[in-house]
């Protein structure tokens, strides 16, 4: 900000000696103007009138006086109808004195001073007396001689379309050519002479002008030259007006420099640009005053006055810039308590009795808000050693006294602090760090917490900053120093990153403590040091409770992973099933056989993924305890139950914690218990109804027998003749199909059993084949898959019996195929089960299949609807039970049935004779 203001006040002396010059061009032009005065009054072909506003005559030349009487009423004419837009025109007179015609023409101008006419001016040439005709003579003609002398330019020219630039130059006075530095002679010679020294960007306009392509008969046009010699550049200003006699238009008129009044115009907008911008945007109070008259008067002029004081006085800033003003009115905008003696000391100072400095508060007479400000002038003296100016500027601190007075608040509340905080903090020069050795001369400050830590009072400890190490325990102090060599190193290289971060045991007096030393460099904007600041920390107590939450978490780890049960927390957001799981046991890994990290991660997103799809409705539904199953990537499928409690909420998300067990033991145990109940009430059903068929068809076949018995002997007795014959055989045939219904009920009771001896199924299978064939369909094929018969031991049991299971599930194979084609695939093997071994018989066929309740009753009696037909399954249950074997059956709808006979091999043992029941 002082550079700024003494930049200012450079400008403004600046602005000073740009003033004294153009003085120095205003004498010079008083000059040009007493000689061109006295042309005008002594030159006879040049009239001059000058009128004042109302059109009275204030002055005239002898030529003037000597063609006019008075001013003509034309003249008046062309005088009254000038305007501050319009300010100049051209008339042509022509008058008669003495039998003479002299053809004047006019240039009339009117002067104006702020919209106001001051003056008007006429000028007239006697074109009779200046020319007689065109002629490259014109440098004899005395007038021009005059010209010469004065000091703008003068010229005459013929203009016509037969010209290249519309106009010849026909006379050019002395001023013209040093103006151009073109010769007259060569102006006169070449027609575009003239033009050369315009520069490209003027040449359009001053040719335009020449030729008088308006058409107005006068013209006025300002533009730039370089001189073809030096190329010195200035600004001329051409005036001319057109006459025409003897067919012949001529054109005359001036050139004037006007290189400083251009100069002077760029100065005074590039200044007053400045003046603007200091008025409107600089922040402080400058102001330039005129004191001249203060001694006399008690006033002051003000010249130049920044709107800063009205922002911050609230005294406006414009009025005071047009009239005198009294210092005294600007003493209500100082405080109350420094009002008297700051007038004081400014009337000395415009009085030009010292210098003027001082620090005081204005206050806002408005707002009443409060500046402190720091005010100081100088004088300038006129040449008779009087006071005639002042510059006072008047500084802003207000900003900088806050920032003092928070700083000293700031210095006040860190005392505070370090007498009260717990941690020991110190700020040390950091020239002194970074030696070879972490080895400072002196700290800047320390706190007084250093006694309670280290037993060393913080002015010793300043004093001698070493003593801290000497408390380092003996096992730590060589990791300490280098620790400290390594920090100082880093910051050496790079200040900005560097950082201290070290825990050791201090030994004070026999009590160990455990501190936290941090420490870092300070930099400034430039990342250069400012300086080292660090704490000690007295973690004692905290370094014990870490090692007591060490162990419960050593503790809880052991217990969570040990466990056969996933134990795992989460969050989630109230209503919303996607869940973050915060934390999971190892024994997730096990039960899962996928890692623990993606879980972390990917939260609920990777726990869907292993919940078997037809559960995933159901572990959604709100409920605390869910059990459901999980489809793991190698296929297996284990049952698990997830018991969840919620215990808190934090940051609007709910956090639960549970347990998910595995259960697929105990559902196996529970299913396999529950098929065997299932087993065996079917076993007792089967039972009951072996029991009731066995006593029904016990006493249905004995009185099958003696009404078999008696109608065979009838038979027998009776002739063929007599007609009886036919009415016998129907009974016999319904008591030889009865006889085979009880053979299948005492089969199925077990009771029906007579011979039992070594049966070899392959063989028996072999001598079935072509009958097997012969009674099934067309549209049904027959595969074997029978293992040779030296290689499948026999098992015992009554052939004819095992030829009808095997019938019988031939048929039920055939009647499941249909009508369509189909095929049978009988086959045998050998089993060695853990108790003994078995042979196994299986017929399997391409039919319809059956769902799960006709499997569950496909053993039981009487279920199928056809006649005759009901016994056939059950038989085939009851023989292979009377074998000691089991029956099973494998089928699905639309998959086709495999009927499954086992047997217990005979393994040499003697098989014996049951007698019927």
């Amino acid at each position: 900000m002082p550079c700024c203001r003494s930049n200012i006040i450079a400008d403004l002396l600046s602005i000073d000696r740009e003033i004294q010059i153009l003085e120095d061009q205003l004498d010079e032009t008083d000059g040009d103007l007493n000689l061109l005065d006295i042309v005008l009054h002594d030159i006879a072909p040049v009239l001059y009138c000058d009128f004042t506003p109302s059109l009275t005559i204030s002055d005239s030349n002898g030529a003037f006086n000597l063609l006019y009487n008075c001013p003509p009423p034309a003249m008046l004419g062309k005088a009254a109808s000038l305007t501050h837009t319009a300010p100049s025109t051209v008339w042509t007179d022509s008058i008669e004195v003495g039998g003479v015609g002299h053809p004047v023409v006019w240039v009339i101008k009117g002067v104006y001073v702020r919209g106001q006419l001051t003056t008007v001016a006429a000028v007239g040439v006697d074109t009779a007396q200046a020319v007689s005709a065109p002629s490259d003579g014109m440098e004899d003609i005395p007038l021009f001689d005059l010209l010469d002398i004065a000091s703008s330019g003068f010229w005459v020219g013929e203009v016509g379309p037969q010209f290249p630039n519309g106009v010849r130059i026909v006379y050019a006075s002395r001023r013209t050519a040093e103006y151009s530095e073109i010769p007259t002679e060569e102006m006169y010679s070449s027609p575009s002479a003239w033009l050369d020294s315009v520069v490209p960007e003027c040449q359009d306009e001053l040719t335009q002008a020449f030729c008088f392509a308006s058409g107005q008969p006068e013209f006025e046009v300002s533009y730039r030259v370089r001189g073809v010699k030096t190329g010195n550049t200035r600004w001329l200003r051409a005036r001319g007006v057109r006459a025409v006699w003897d067919g012949v238009t001529m054109a005359f008129g001036t050139i004037e420099d006007v290189t400083p009044k251009v100069e002077a115009e760029a100065f005074r907008q590039r200044l007053r640009l400045i003046l603007n911008g200091m008025q409107a945007g600089q922040p402080d109070i400058i102001a330039l005053y005129d004191i001249s008259r203060y001694k006399a008067h008690g006033t002051i002029e003000p010249l130049f006055l920044t709107q800063a004081i009205e922002r911050i006085t609230g005294i406006p800033w414009r009025p005071m810039l047009h009239r005198a003003l009294d210092p005294k009115d600007i003493a209500v905008s100082f405080h109350p308590d420094e009002r008297g003696w700051a007038m004081n000391r400014l009337r000395l100072f415009l009085e030009g009795q010292g210098p003027f400095r001082i620090e005081h508060r204005f206050v806002h007479i408005h707002t009443g808000a409060l500046r402190h400000m720091v005010t100081q002038g100088a004088i300038g003296r006129d040449k008779a050693g009087q006071p005639a100016s002042a510059i006072i500027i008047g500084f802003d601190r207000t900003a900088e006294h806050a920032a003092v007075t928070a700083m000293r608040r700031t210095e006040q509340l860190f005392e505070r602090m370090s007498e009260t905080i717990e941690d020991a903090f110190y700020i040390a020069d950091p020239a002194t760090i970074l030696e070879e050795r972490y080895n400072p001369d002196h700290l800047q400050h320390i706190s007084a917490a250093a006694w309670n830590i280290f037993g060393i009072s913080a002015p010793v400890l300043c004093d001698n900053p070493v003593l801290w190490l000497d408390t380092v325990v003996p096992e730590d102090r060589q990791r300490v120093d280098d620790q400290l060599t390594a920090f100082r190193n880093e910051a050496r290289d790079n200040p900005v990153t560097a950082r201290l971060a070290i825990t050791y045991d201090i030994d004070v007096d026999g009590v160990q403590k455990r501190i936290m030393h941090k420490s870092r460099m300070t930099v400034n904007m430039r990342g250069r040091a400012v300086n080292f600041v660090g704490t000690w920390t007295d973690i004692t107590a905290h370094a014990r409770e870490e090692i007591a939450l060490n162990r419960v978490r050593r503790r809880y780890e052991f217990m969570s992973d040990n466990i056969e049960a996933v134990y795992y927390l989460i969050s989630r957001v109230p209503g919303s099933h996607e869940f973050e799981v915060l934390n999971v046991n190892r024994y997730y890994e096990t039960l899962t056989g996928r890692s623990i990290e993606p879980l972390l991660s990917r939260g609920s997103a990777e726990w869907f993924e292993l919940v078997h799809p037809d559960d995933k409705e159901h572990i959604i539904a709100d409920g605390q305890d869910k059990v459901f199953r999980l489809l793991l990537d190698d296929g297996r499928v284990r049952h698990v139950v997830d018991r969840r409690v919620q215990f808190k909420v934090i940051d609007g998300k709910v956090e639960s914690a549970g347990l998910i067990v595995d259960i697929t033991e105990l559902v196996t145990s529970q299913n396999r218990k529950l098929e065997a109940q299932a087993q065996l009430h079917r076993a007792q059903r089967l039972e009951s109804l072996g029991v009731l068929a066995g006593g029904v068809a016990h006493e249905f076949g004995n009185m099958t027998a003696v009404i078999m018995g008696n109608a065979d002997m009838a038979f027998d007795m009776c002739d063929e003749e007599t007609g009886v014959h036919a009415l016998l055989e129907p009974i016999i045939e319904a008591c030889t199909r009865a006889s085979v219904f009880t053979g299948k009920l005492l089969a199925y009771s077990g009771k029906g059993m007579n011979t039992v001896t070594r049966v070899n199924l392959t063989r028996l299978l072999l001598e079935l084949k072509d009958f097997v064939q012969a009674s099934l369909p067309p549209n049904v094929s027959v595969e074997l898959a029978l293992v040779p018969e030296d290689s499948l031991p026999p098992v015992c049991g009554d052939p004819q019996q095992l030829r009808q299971v095997v019938s019988i599930l031939v048929n039920n194979g055939a009647e499941a195929i249909g009508a369509e084609q189909g095929r049978l695939i009988i086959s045998t093997r050998q089993c060695s089960c853990e108790t003994q071994c078995c042979v196994i018989m299986s017929v399997a066929d391409t039919g319809v299949g059956m769902d799960e309740r006709t499997r569950s009753r496909l053993f039981d009696p009487f279920v199928t609807r056809e006649v005759g037909k009901g016994m056939s399954l059950a038989a085939v249950h009851g023989i292979v039970s009377n074998h000691g074997g089991m029956v099973s059956v494998r089928s699905a709808l639309g998959e086709g049935a495999e009927f499954t006979v086992t047997l217990p091999a005979s393994e040499g043992r003697r098989c014996r004779i049951k007698k019927p029941y």
